[in-house]
């Protein structure tokens, strides 16, 4: 019976950050779709700066979220980003590398 050895998948490190809810006013920019693409891009850009990917934008329930005559949005949108996390810290968190049985003993 022989095992081979599969290396453990890469380790990542996750940052969740609230997405603009409003573009901010740029010269140039006329139309609200052009000032709200530009701000999402600023903020995506300034996260790859830092190492991080972008993965994907979530909306989820905000029930906690009122205002005083109680039309506030239900719903928050979250922007998921990641990156790998440094060997040492990625060797520290993994689990043994599983084993897969290659040649099955017969009998």
């Amino acid at each position: 019976m022989r095992h081979e050895s599969f290396p453990a998948p890469e380790a990542f490190e996750f940052r969740v950050v609230p997405a603009p809810r409003k573009g901010e006013r740029v010269p140039g920019l006329k139309t609200d779709e052009a000032r709200m693409a530009n701000t999402l891009t600023d903020v995506l850009n300034q996260m790859a700066t830092d190492g991080w990917d972008y993965v994907r934008a979530d909306q989820l329930p905000n029930d906690t979220s009122t205002d005083l005559t109680g039309t506030a949005p239900k719903t928050m949108v979250l922007l998921v980003f990641r990156r790998p996390l440094p060997a040492e810290r990625s060797r520290a968190r993994r689990r043994p590398d599983p084993l897969v049985l290659t040649d099955p003993l017969m009998g």
